[in-house]
């Protein structure tokens, strides 16, 4: 509980001068990690006023395009600390040729990923994304450990009273 707290901390100072109005919470994502008592944790998670829209065209652009996106460049994404996620769509033929279908750290750096899926998977990750889409709080987990090398969860609402 006290890592989800520290992140929660980090979060605020980021928001509280950038994006914090006088009845309005953040609208972009924070991306957070921290090691659980299982497996590595990348936390994007905002508050019940968070754009999961904008979240969800990201997955829906990789699910209609062969492209790489970098996660955390994303104007969706307010703060990112060290984490970078290198997001790709690619073809059924690629899968055999020295990549794996997944999340996995890049070579030497820890907080550094590559998240590789076919257009499909992208497509069912933004169908889930909008069981978000009118609810004051909820989370879902995108990946699975093993295989991935960590849980990707996201998360809207869940941390608002911490706000007040």
């Amino acid at each position: 509980m006290a890592k989800h707290t520290l992140i929660v901390q980090s979060w605020l100072r980021t928001v509280q001068s950038a994006e914090l109005g006088k009845n309005r919470m953040p609208t972009k994502f924070s991306m957070s990690t921290y090691l659980g008592s299982d497996f590595p944790r990348i936390m994007l998670w905002g508050s019940k006023d968070v754009d999961v829209k904008s979240l969800r065209e990201i997955f829906l652009r990789l699910s209609q395009e062969f492209v790489d996106i970098q996660l955390e460049s994303q104007s969706i994404i307010g703060s990112h600390s060290d984490v970078s996620i290198r997001m790709c769509s690619i073809s059924a033929s690629d899968v055999g040729d020295r990549r794996t279908l997944g999340l996995h750290h890049c070579q030497g750096q820890p907080a550094q990923f590559q998240w590789l899926c076919q257009r499909e998977r992208w497509a069912e990750l933004a169908d889930l994304l909008t069981g978000l889409d009118g609810v004051n709080a909820g989370h879902h987990y995108l990946t699975e450990c093993p295989p991935d090398d960590a849980l990707i969860v996201i998360s809207k609402g869940e941390y608002d009273q911490m706000l007040a």
